[in-house]
């Protein structure tokens, strides 16, 4: 059973990295095999449903792993400020890693299927609101009760509009304007 998982963690993994790179639909299930190294039985078996059960995974995972590291970054500071900062810089810093290539997991496969699936646009919603509701915890957490929603929807807006100009420029500078525009938010 343990060797199954594995299998099965190897596919979500796989569809993560070239779903980011290529979208929902430049990325083929021959494609995912043979960046898993699973076989092709073996992905009917974890996904009967096929490419977009695997997808509605993947969402529900990389989402949940962006979830936990904006978390992180806002745990780490003393003040949301330096949490907006944090976090924008620390996801800017890995998309420069992936050269421009590895964009948001999320927005990725949306934008691929949003007019031809309603469960992935659902899974997209719960996961971009999740991520929207923790900014907005550590907005409450630091005082920021009144406009907590407010700056956690300003601040996943910013960051996805940054994922794509930041592609398109070869440039973390979106990054900063984004971060920057949540900050002038702020009212005390």
């Amino acid at each position: 059973m343990e060797e199954q998982e594995k299998t099965r963690t190897r596919l979500i993994d796989s569809a993560i990295k070239l779903f980011r790179r290529q979208g929902y639909d430049g990325t083929g299930l021959t494609q995912i095999l043979n960046d898993s190294g699973a076989p092709k039985g073996s992905f009917y078996y974890h996904f009967p449903e096929g490419k977009e059960q695997l997808a509605d995974e993947t969402i529900r995972r990389a989402g949940a792993n962006v979830a936990t590291l904006v978390d992180n970054c806002f745990n780490e500071c003393d003040s949301f400020e330096k949490g907006v900062l944090t976090a924008s810089s620390t996801i800017a810093a890995w998309f420069k890693k992936s050269g421009y290539a590895e964009g948001c997991p999320v927005s990725s496969i949306l934008l691929g299927t949003m007019s031809s699936s309603d469960t992935l646009r659902k899974s997209s919603e719960l996961v971009l609101k999740s991520w929207c509701d923790v900014i907005a915890k550590h907005a409450r957490r630091h005082g920021f009760d009144s406009q907590s929603a407010e700056l956690g929807e300003a601040m996943i807006l910013g960051l996805e509009g940054a994922w794509v100009l930041s592609r398109a420029t070869q440039s973390i500078k979106p990054f900063e304007v984004a971060a920057a525009m949540v900050l002038a938010m702020i009212r005390k």
